[in-house]
């Protein structure tokens, strides 16, 4: 929440540094793709921490390029060789390797190419009490908006009506991205689905982006 009410007064913000705890390290594996998507979604330019986009961790800090020995890096005898290569970039991106916050990344580069993304405002909703969804409007003038939404919590689903908490002049959305841990379909949020903005229910751990 800091990172969001700051982006609104930014063109630039830190993600992570070297300075800091891998992401990884710092943040439940369940809730890693939500951060990092409504982190990238904010104002400005975003610094990010090589790594972080394939969850490195403190302990296993070296970039994975591929599964081949050394990860993709040099078989020199200065280098000190990486014993553990899984989830490196290759295997990441491949065909069936699933939902993986690579992937998600990629989808949310795309996504930041929109003018509402690339220069729109961030309007955050006051007054959320005890609710466990985050959400926030990008919004610049002229082109379509977008809102980012995100149920943070452990154990509770949740009713929300995004009309209300963002004063939306329109209850039609458009699905343009949708993650859960939960395998099981969500045909209301399949992409390009125009679903009512009025009442959502978002399961623990899932992520909506939707086009207004």
């Amino acid at each position: 929440m800091a990172k969001l009410n700051s982006s609104t007064k930014s063109n630039g913000y830190l993600v992570n540094s070297y300075n800091s705890k891998r992401i990884a390290d710092s943040i439940e594996p369940n809730l890693l793709k939500i951060y990092h998507s409504l982190v990238l979604l904010l104002k400005g330019s975003p610094l990010i921490l090589y790594g972080d986009e394939i969850a490195l961790n403190q302990k296993n800090s070296r970039m994975k390029w591929e599964p081949s020995e050394n990860c993709g890096f040099s078989q020199s005898k200065t280098l000190q060789k990486s014993a553990d290569c899984r989830n490196n970039v290759k295997s990441l991106l491949a065909y069936g390797s699933g939902k993986t916050l690579l992937k998600t990344y990629n989808r949310i580069i795309e996504l930041r190419e929109e003018p509402s993304f690339k220069w729109g405002k961030v309007i955050t909703s006051e007054n959320l009490g005890k609710s466990s969804v985050i959400s926030y409007l990008r919004q610049a003038d002229g082109f379509v908006g977008y809102l980012v939404a995100a149920n943070v919590g452990k154990n509770q689903s949740e009713l929300v009506d995004l009309v209300q908490r963002h004063q939306l002049a329109s209850d039609t959305a458009k699905v343009v991205f949708f993650d859960s841990i939960d395998l099981t379909n969500h045909d209301d949020f399949k992409i390009n689905n125009t679903i009512s903005a009025s009442h959502i229910i978002l399961h623990p751990y899932q992520l909506l982006i939707l086009q207004i």
